[in-house]
């Protein structure tokens, strides 16, 4: 069943993603490599954060990481971002699973997007 559980999970930020608009994404070289820097630096950090399981630190990290998010305006980028916060926030366990694998999906969507559009 934990299968099944993942392979929704991902088929729903997969559909989720597919929404974000190409404009958003649409930056010239200097900024992509810019943006792609900072994806994998957050990516690699959040890693980090979760193994600490320091709720403190995953709310510090939710707050740098959506305010430099919020420059693609895409709303489905904040949401996947949202629902993360609000379970490191209230102390989730279980929401913080969940978002923590929709948000280093999204992350990985990102970088391999961003990396793909600069060849």
């Amino acid at each position: 069943m934990p299968d099944e559980d993942n392979r929704s999970a991902g088929s729903d930020l997969a559909l989720l993603l597919s929404h974000v608009s190409e404009e958003c994404l649409r930056v010239d070289d200097e900024m992509r490599k810019i943006y792609l820097q900072g994806f994998t630096e957050d990516r690699d950090m959040l890693c980090q954060y979760l193994e600490l399981g320091v709720r403190e630190t995953l709310l510090e990290w939710c707050h740098r990481a959506e305010g430099c998010l919020l420059l693609l305006e895409s709303k489905e980028i904040n949401q996947i971002m949202e629902t993360f916060h609000t379970a490191v926030s209230t102390g989730d366990q279980s929401g913080i699973q969940h978002g923590a694998r929709d948000v280093l999906g999204m992350y990985d969507w990102l970088i391999a997007t961003f990396g793909a559009n600069g060849k």
